[in-house]
């Protein structure tokens, strides 16, 4: 079933018609909670445990979505939010699921959607959603 702002698989017919999400996450449990929501929608998907492995998963193929934790370390936060991509592609849709509601957003995309954790799918969808119309909303500005 592809929901309703899905990216559509005509919509990247470079990548073989999937978009690709990259997911940032140590937990693997969660990480695969969320690929699987991801694949479900129409994603291909590659899984991170930290910021800068993410980074070099996505040396060669930017995504289209990135959802992401907050980096945990400091060492992390160098390139975290896959910032080479985002400067390469003007804007990257990003969620940032987070632990603490009070987390230190520093380095974070203004324009991320935030969830916090725990979540349902249903929720983590909606932050999808919430994610491209964001991202769309700051290239038409």
């Amino acid at each position: 079933m592809r929901h309703f702002l899905s990216p559509s698989p005509e919509s990247f017919p470079l990548s073989g018609g999937h978009p690709l999400a990259v997911i940032i996450e140590p937990m693997a449990d969660l990480a695969g909670v969320v690929r699987d929501v991801l694949t479900d929608m129409g994603y291909e998907t590659v899984i991170a445990a930290t910021h800068i492995g993410a980074a070099r998963l996505s040396e060669s193929r930017c995504p289209q979505l990135l959802v992401a934790c907050v980096p945990a370390h400091a060492q992390d936060a160098v390139g975290a939010y896959l910032a080479d991509c985002r400067d390469v592609l003007g804007m990257l849709p990003t969620v940032l699921m987070l632990s603490d509601a009070q987390a230190d957003l520093t380095g974070a995309p203004v324009s991320a959607a935030r969830l916090l954790k725990p979540f349902t799918s249903g929720e983590l969808m909606l932050a999808i959603d919430l994610a491209l119309v964001l991202a769309e909303h700051n290239v038409a500005n």
